[in-house]
């Protein structure tokens, strides 16, 4: 087999290392939703319009789901209130809220709401529910961002590895000596399956996932195959996980 006959997209993908946009992209939605509530919140601190506004009413709505057979009840809460604008316009308006903010308020009280300017309806009531879709979003977030940054740093290193091996690694003769299967499984069967094997130096090693049925065709247990080696870790790979074919 051609030592050149090797492509970086190729590893990756034999890798799976398209698992790691899966955090990616939810750091991506998080932390689009956490920067719009925060941009949110820095608009109405530095162009709000502070207002004294009444509170009417209050309600809880409840919101029921199923499963597994077991019912769940999420509440949410909201307030309805009347205000008027630094230009005399009377307004009103319904707003969601958190719960400490629900049950410190009854009908008749005062409260400090917030307004933009240019848009009277556009009100902040309850600043720490804000803040709190700040972090509810944000930190998974960052979370998922770490998640992602790791997960990748890991595949590249693989494939660094991989790609000295197969360029200028040293090529060594191996000894199938099992196949692994996952613990993650499909009905009773495993997911993806792995090979080990013991080269002639005595070193052991395992390939990166495959199929069941094509390890049992590629190299069924007890057959040779080949490895080359990674001059700076010393990591053997298969053969047929660096080269393409």
């Amino acid at each position: 087999m051609a030592r050149e006959q090797i492509s970086v997209t190729g590893i990756l993908m034999r890798q799976r290392a398209w698992l790691a946009g899966i955090p990616l992209v939810i750091a991506l939605i998080a932390g689009g939703i956490s920067g719009f509530h925060l941009l949110r919140l820095q608009a109405f601190e530095a162009q709000g319009v502070e207002a004294t506004a009444v509170i009417e009413d209050r309600r809880v709505v409840a919101h029921r789901t199923t499963r597994d057979g077991q019912t769940r009840t999420r509440r949410s809460f909201y307030v309805d209130y009347e205000y008027q604008t630094r230009e005399g316009e009377v307004l009103t308006g319904m707003n969601q809220v958190g719960r400490g903010f629900y049950s410190d308020v009854n009908a008749g009280d005062r409260v400090t709401v917030t307004y933009m300017p240019d848009d009277p309806r556009l009100v902040e009531l309850d600043s720490g529910r804000s803040f709190t879709k700040v972090l509810f979003f944000g930190v998974p977030a960052l979370l998922s961002a770490a998640v992602a940054a790791f997960v990748g740093w890991r595949f590249w290193r693989r494939t660094a590895a991989m790609l000295r091996a197969g360029r200028r690694g040293e090529r060594r003769n191996a000894k199938v000596t099992e196949h692994v299967g996952s613990k993650a499984k499909v009905g009773d069967d495993p997911m993806f399956w792995r090979l080990r094997w013991r080269d002639h130096a005595g070193v052991e090693g395992q390939s990166l996932s495959h199929d069941g049925m094509a390890l049992e065709r590629w190299a069924p247990r007890g057959s040779e195959i080949a490895v080359h080696v990674d001059p700076v870790t010393r990591q053997a790979f298969w053969e047929r996980d660096i080269f393409e074919r």
